[in-house]
């Protein structure tokens, strides 16, 4: 999942509907600005089960998507084990 910052509310909905509680909020410092900052995948651990998309679409802002692994590697440039 790719987490939009600039939708994200940051009412951290998503977190509880991780199994693998591989999300968090992002660091406060990176957002001063904002009273409440968006929230992160640790995509390493990410399994890929849609269900913080689910969540956000279905009960706030729809401020997560989800692409495939193969895009998703090709766009930030990195390899997922």
């Amino acid at each position: 999942p790719v987490v939009d910052e600039d939708s994200c509310t940051g009412c951290q909905v998503c977190i509880p509907f991780c199994p693998v509680d591989c999300i968090e909020p992002l660091s406060k410092e990176k957002y001063e600005f904002t009273p409440i900052p968006p929230v992160q995948v640790r995509f390493n651990e990410c399994i890929g089960c849609n269900a913080c998309f689910k969540a956000c679409r279905q009960l706030t802002w729809d401020a997560i998507r989800m692409i495939p692994t193969d895009e998703f590697e090709a766009i930030y440039n990195i390899t997922i084990d």
